[in-house]
């Protein structure tokens, strides 16, 4: 599989090295969502999980390899950013997706 290393190095520095009083605010979320999608197509999809109060759509990322059906295979939820103020709620979904995609996968 090919990555490309500006993004592996973005995500090493963005997820895994905490930022100490800053949050990630809804758009951040939604690059990096739109980064892994480009780079993860065979792997990712991307749909909507219903609407914010504020009327925005809550991604909903699935990850899956294989040639299994998807009620063939077993399943494990994540959720994030569930709670307003909680840097790590949104960082630990992202921090799995990419030891799947970085680890699982190569």
């Amino acid at each position: 599989m090919q990555h490309s290393s500006e993004f592996t190095d973005k995500i090493k520095t963005e997820l895994l090295i905490p930022r100490l009083g800053n949050h990630y605010s809804y758009h951040d979320t939604l690059v990096i969502i739109e980064q892994l999608r480009h780079e993860f197509p065979n792997y990712i999809k991307i749909s909507s999980f219903g609407k914010t109060y504020e009327g925005r759509d809550i991604p909903l990322i699935r990850l899956q390899s294989g040639p299994k059906t998807i009620k063939e295979r077993p399943a494990i939820l994540f959720t994030g950013a569930h709670h307003a103020r909680e840097a790590v709620s949104i960082q630990m979904p992202f921090y799995i997706i990419y030891k799947f995609l970085h680890g699982v996968l190569h």
